[in-house]
């Protein structure tokens, strides 16, 4: 199980009911909701996002949390992208475009690559750190 808090102080309450991860922010739910109601087309990706995936056929879409050294190759202390997008785009083709990456946890900071995606900036992703994955 999974959860998204606004309010840190939850997060012991939480862990003793078994939630596996946290992640302590009001942006994700608001960030959904904006796309669904300024994106027409984006209904379906939401109505899979929160459809839970049974196994048998649907096209529901999970969101999973995940070890950067889970699902990467390191050759070097980290991974280095130029920006937003670029990181988007190369985790979902190399991934056989069955997982996106939504965001990256940074210990206790979280990196959502939803804003300024384009934006030329160098990205780093560590092998400790955490991704926030969308998985087709």
């Amino acid at each position: 199980v999974y959860a998204e808090i606004s309010n840190p102080m939850n997060v012991k309450s939480l862990q003793n009911l078994g939630v596996v991860s946290v992640i302590v922010s009001t942006q994700i739910v608001s960030l959904f909701m904006l796309q669904l109601l300024t994106h027409e087309n984006s209904k379906k990706f939401y109505r899979d996002l929160v459809t839970v995936n049974d196994g048998i056929g649907n096209d529901a879409i999970d969101i999973d949390i995940v070890k950067a050294d889970e699902l990467l190759e390191f050759q070097s202390e980290y991974l280095s992208f130029g920006s937003k997008a670029e990181l988007v785009q190369s985790f979902y083709v190399a991934s056989g475009k069955t997982k996106m990456c939504l965001g990256i946890r940074y210990g206790d900071k979280i990196s959502f690559l939803c804003n300024d995606t384009d934006k030329h900036e160098e990205l780093r992703i560590y092998s400790d750190d955490d991704l926030i994955l969308a998985v087709y």
